[in-house]
């Protein structure tokens, strides 16, 4: 979910009322920067929850999982041909199932 706000003193002001539980991780980019002749950026913020891996560049679109971790797709060619469901076993040790 995504909930849209402006930065108000300092502190993440959002446009409508959100009620998140005490320590909720959110990450907060901004959406767009307005440029003033005389004054400096003012970022509007949108807030939502954290995940590493997305993090967005300035000036950069957001890719897929597939886009991002394709270049790594199939270069291990040597597992078991149960691997995907017993790598519990073979990682860890523990009982097959």
């Amino acid at each position: 979910m995504t909930y849209r706000g402006h930065i108000e003193n300092g502190v993440v002001v959002f446009d409508e009322p959100v009620v998140l539980a005490e320590g909720t991780e959110v990450r907060v980019e901004p959406a767009e920067a307005s440029t003033e002749a005389n004054g400096p950026a003012q970022p509007t913020a949108r807030a939502g929850a954290a995940s590493e891996a997305e993090q967005k560049v300035p000036g950069q679109s957001h890719s897929t999982l597939y886009e991002h971790l394709k270049s790594v797709i199939g270069i291990v060619t040597d597992l078991p041909p149960d691997f995907a469901k017993q790598h519990d076993h073979y990682i860890h040790g523990t009982p097959r199932e």
